[in-house]
């Protein structure tokens, strides 16, 4: 029998269903918060505290819930997830009178691992903009996409709104993105030549105001 299916208590089915309902969450997120609270319930139970619930629920029993995550290698992540979920709980018992304290409030989120983000070496930012294959349309614009991204530091959604009269070929310049403020686009890794040449070169074919369109 599943966790999620275990959790009968009167509170929590309320609570779940006022997410689903009220608060219109997904389906996969409501049964996150189940899974999360109906282990909090069963390690309640057993430390033979299930009657404490949800009323007598102290921030002491939520920290020892946390150090048994943490015995059971639980990721400091899905520990605060869980904690939470708590937290989120005991706002709505309080809100409907049914506490008086929200114990997970004192109780401290675990310091999250900083994860250092992936990033590409020269080399393999060279290959990535030579992979367009050229004298074609479609390997033109591919190219002329890699170096904007890449030399102007746009956003995917930036980067498709752009129009034609949005760039500036003699200046070098995008203006529309980034908040309305202009961007040069000089320091690309093949130099200042960026690939305006190859933005003149297809721009002008396209058959409305879209500059990269299919």
């Amino acid at each position: 029998m599943s966790t999620l299916s275990r959790v009968n208590h009167v509170d929590i089915i309320g609570f779940l269903d006022y997410l689903a309902r009220e608060r219109n969450m997904s389906k996969h997120t409501v049964r996150n918060y189940g899974v999360d609270l109906a282990q909090f319930l069963s390690h309640m139970a057993e430390n033979d505290q299930a009657s404490e619930f949800p009323d007598k629920v102290t921030h002491i029993m939520i920290r020892s819930f946390m150090a048994d995550l943490g015995e059971k290698g639980v990721s400091r992540q899905t520990v605060a997830r869980k904690i939470a979920a708590l937290r989120s709980f005991y706002k709505y018992l309080q809100r409907r009178g049914r506490v008086n304290v929200n114990p997970a409030r004192v109780v401290h989120t675990p310091k999250l691992e900083k994860k250092i983000p992936a990033f590409l070496t020269v080399a393999m930012m060279e290959r990535l903009l030579a992979a367009p294959e050229g004298g074609t349309f479609t390997g033109s614009r591919d190219k002329a996409i890699l170096e904007l991204i890449y030399s102007a530091g746009l956003r995917s959604f930036e980067l498709v709104s752009l129009d034609h009269e949005d760039i500036d070929l003699e200046l070098k310049i995008i203006e529309g993105v980034a908040d309305d403020i202009k961007v040069s686009v000089q320091n690309s890794p093949s130099g200042p030549r960026l690939e305006i040449a190859v933005i003149k070169k297809f721009a002008p074919g396209q058959v409305d105001d879209i500059l990269f369109d299919d």
